[in-house]
C-alpha cells in the first residue's frame, strides 16, 4: 500500500500495542512510523510490542525524548517514502479498507491535496483514559474538513468560517511535509494548542482540495487526558510567544491567497487579516466563556456526584453497554460500506483485551 502512517506517542504504550494489533489483524500492507517520546519503561514496552508484530507489518520506530508530537510529525516525514502519508495520534485509529478508497482516490484526481472518509468518536467505557473495556460507544461526527472550492481563496475562507481536523486526511507526501514544516516553526505550546493545526489546515487546503469519501475513515477515542481538555484559554491568548504565532499563521494564509494568479499582494494580506480576526473573535468569545464555566456547572457536579453512589453507577453502567451495543449494530447492519468490516474488528479488540 503506496501510504506511510506516522504517529507520535507519548507514555501510552497500550495504546500503541492496540494500533499494532489492529492493523496486523486487517491486513494493513503501508508503513508505520511511531515516533516515540516515552519515558524508559514505556519506550521497552513499545520496542517488545513492535518487536511483536514485525513480522505482519511494516513498522520503523524512532525515539527522541526532547520531541513534542508536532516536532515529531515533522522528522518522522523526512523519512516518508511513500506518494501519501497521513497523521495518526495514538489513541485513534485510521481504517485499512479506507486507506485503499483514499489513495484510489488521490490518484485520479490531480488537483486534490488530501482525501478522508467518515469518523466517529467512540467512548470506552464512562469516558475511560484505557484503551480497552468492557463497553465501546461510537457515534458518527462532523470531524473532518471538506474543502472543494475552484480558487485557494474559497478553500481557506470556508474552512475558518468551519475549522475542522485536516491532519489526519490521507495527505500527498510533498504537502505534508511542507505543512508540518511550517507547524515546527512554532513554539511547541503554540504548536499543540490551536496555532498547529491552523497553520497545517490551511498549507494543505491552500494547496488542493479535500474530499469526503463515503466510507468508514477515521475512530477517535474521547477521554479526559486529550491535550485540548486541559488548556488554559486566558494563558492561552495571553502567553509570550501568541503574536508571533498569529503573525505566523497569517503568513501562511496570505501565501495560500497568493497561488491564486488573480490576487496582488497587499490585497491578499488585507484578506488573510480579516479571514483570521473573523475566525479569532468567534473563538475567543467561545473560549472565555468555556473557561468561567466549565468548572461551577451545577448539572455536571450532580453528575459527577451521582456516579460515585455504587448503585447509580451499576445502572448507568448497564445503560451505556445496552446502548452501546444498539447503537453499533445500527451503524453496521445492513450497511454495504466496505470499512463496516474493519470497524467490528477495531471495536472486538477493544472490548476483547
Amino acid at each position: 500500500m503506496n501510504i506511510t502512517i506516522i504517529i507520535p506517542t507519548k507514555n501510552r504504550s497500550l495504546f500503541i500495542t492496540r494500533q499494532l494489533k489492529y492493523y496486523s489483524e486487517s491486513g494493513f500492507s503501508g508503513h508505520i512510523f511511531i515516533g516515540d517520546s516515552s519515558d524508559t519503561h514505556e519506550y521497552q514496552y513499545n520496542k517488545k510490542s513492535i518487536e511483536k508484530y514485525s513480522n505482519s507489518l511494516n513498522i520503523m520506530h524512532f525515539y527522541d525524548k526532547s520531541f513534542s508530537a508536532e516536532r515529531m510529525m515533522s522528522h518522522l516525514c523526512t523519512y516518508v517514502k511513500t506518494d501519501y502519508l497521513s497523521a495518526l495520534m495514538d489513541d485513534d485509529i485510521i481504517l485499512t479498507k479506507s486507506l485503499y478508497e483514499c489513495i484510489c482516490y488521490l490518484n485520479n484526481n490531480p488537483d486534490y491535496s488530501a482525501v478522508h472518509g467518515k469518523s466517529f468518536l467512540m467512548e470506552v467505557d464512562a469516558c475511560s483514559n484505557q484503551p480497552y473495556g468492557s463497553s465501546a460507544s461510537l457515534i458518527e461526527v462532523d470531524e473532518m474538513a471538506v474543502s472543494e472550492g475552484k480558487s485557494s481563496e474559497s478553500r481557506i475562507a470556508d474552512f475558518f468560517i468551519k475549522v475542522r481536523n485536516v491532519n489526519m486526511s490521507v495527505v500527498r507526501t510533498d504537502i505534508g511535509i511542507a505543512s508540518f514544516k511550517e507547524v515546527c516553526k512554532l513554539s511547541n505550546y503554540y504548536a499543540s494548542n490551536i496555532f498547529g493545526e491552523l497553520i497545517q489546515a490551511t498549507v494543505v487546503i491552500s494547496m488542493g482540495k479535500i474530499k469526503e469519501l463515503d466510507c468508514y475513515y477515521l475512530i477517535r477515542q474521547v477521554h479526559h487526558d486529550q491535550l485540548f481538555s486541559k488548556l488554559d484559554f486566558y494563558d492561552w491568548i495571553t502567553g509570550s510567544e501568541w503574536r508571533n504565532s498569529y503573525d505566523h499563521l497569517i503568513s501562511i494564509i496570505n501565501r495560500g491567497l497568493m497561488n491564486d494568479e488573480s490576487q496582488d499582494n497587499v490585497n491578499c494580506l488585507y484578506k488573510a487579516e480579516d479571514i483570521l480576526k473573523q475566525y479569532m473573535s468567534k473563538i475567543m468569545l467561545n473560549g472565555l466563556d468555556y473557561n468561567n464555566h466549565k468548572k461551577h456547572k451545577f448539572s455536571t457536579k450532580v453528575k459527577e456526584y451521582l456516579k460515585q453512589i455504587n448503585i447509580v453507577r451499576v445502572f448507568i453502567d448497564y445503560y451505556r453497554l445496552v446502548k452501546s451495543e444498539r447503537t453499533f449494530h445500527q451503524i453496521v447492519s445492513g450497511d454495504n460500506n466496505s470499512s463496516s468490516e474493519d470497524l467490528i474488528t477495531y471495536r472486538k479488540i477493544v472490548l476483547d483485551d
